[in-house]
C-alpha cells in the first residue's frame, strides 16, 4: 500500500512541476502561487514517506503543515482573483 501511495506522490509531483513550468512559460500568474504549494507538498510529504530517523520525523511533521498551509493560501489567492 506504501508502495502505490509513493508512486502516486511521484506522478503527482512530476504532474505539478510541469504545471508550475506552463504557468511560468504561459504568463499564468494568479495560479503560479497555488501550484508553487501544490509541488511543495508532495514533495514534502513524499520526503516524510521516506524518512527512516524517528529525530527528524516533528520537522517533517511541520513542513507538511507549512506546505499545507502554503496550498491553502494560493487556492484563496486564485478565489480572491475572481
Amino acid at each position: 500500500m506504501k508502495s502505490h501511495l509513493k508512486i502516486a506522490l511521484l506522478i503527482m509531483t512530476i504532474l505539478s512541476t510541469c504545471m508550475v513550468i506552463w504557468a511560468g512559460f504561459t504568463g499564468r500568474v494568479t495560479i503560479f502561487p497555488f501550484l508553487l504549494g501544490l509541488t511543495m507538498f508532495f514533495s514534502v510529504f513524499q520526503l516524510q514517506l521516506d524518512n527512516r530517523n524517528p529525530k527528524v520525523i516533528t520537522f517533517y511533521r511541520v513542513a507538511v503543515a507549512v506546505s499545507c498551509l502554503a496550498v491553502v493560501l494560493g487556492a484563496l489567492h486564485i478565489i480572491g482573483r475572481i
